[in-house]
């Protein structure tokens, strides 16, 4: 009796298979140009953006940006999946296919195009001035130009600037004469951070700069 369920899970499970590889094999039954075939529909992803990423299909067949197309059986349902690589973002899928979630479903009653948008991933930079003086916080790339009138007047200028991830932002201080000094940056920085004062934008990050009256 135990060889017999031994042999029936066996069967089951080579039937199983069977079904699989058949399922496959109508999918990809008649590939070629257009459709594909009577019984086939093909599906096209574009990737754009300044990002980079990838995107899948379920069943498989589009493994983009390797291999971009592929052909499916007429009626079937197919999802896309995007991931994006480091230090880009998924921006949304649009076409045949319009939504904002890294995953998409098309039916593939036709032909198809879908296109999938990735985008540099970007984080703020933002100065906080302070003290009694006067003082000026500039960046390059050049986003950023903060001040701090007689006084602690202000802030004013652009205060916050948003980079993409991986920048490198150096900010300068500088003061509009010998009445007044600046002090130093702090916040999320390395220790000994100089003025200029070195930024690597892989967060978002708050910097103070301080500026003292003579």
């Amino acid at each position: 009796m135990r060889l017999i369920r031994s042999d029936l899970k066996g069967a089951d499970r080579d039937l199983g298979e069977a079904r699989r590889l058949r399922e496959e094999l109508r999918d990809r039954e008649g590939e070629g140009p257009g459709d594909g075939g009577s019984g086939t529909k093909s599906l096209t992803v574009s990737l754009a953006g300044d990002g980079s990423g990838a995107v899948r299909s379920d069943p498989a067949g589009i493994d983009c940006p390797e291999q971009c197309s592929g052909s499916f059986r007429a009626g079937r349902t197919v999802i896309l999946t995007a991931t994006s690589e480091p230090e880009s973002v998924f921006a949304g899928f649009t076409d045949a296919c319009a939504t904002e979630s890294e995953t998409c479903t098309v039916e593939m009653t036709k032909t198809g195009t879908v296109t999938a948008s990735f985008e540099p991933e970007t984080f703020e930079l933002s100065i906080r001035l302070g003290g009694e003086g006067q003082g000026t916080v500039t960046s390059s790339p050049g986003e950023i130009n903060c001040d701090i009138g007689p006084e602690g007047e202000g802030p004013s200028g652009t205060c916050t600037g948003t980079f993409q991830a991986g920048d490198v932002v150096v900010l300068t201080a500088t003061t509009p004469s010998e009445f007044s000094t600046f002090e130093g940056f702090s916040g999320e920085l390395s220790e000994g951070c100089n003025n200029p004062c070195t930024v690597t934008m892989d967060r978002n990050r708050a910097v103070g700069a301080g500026f003292s009256g003579i």
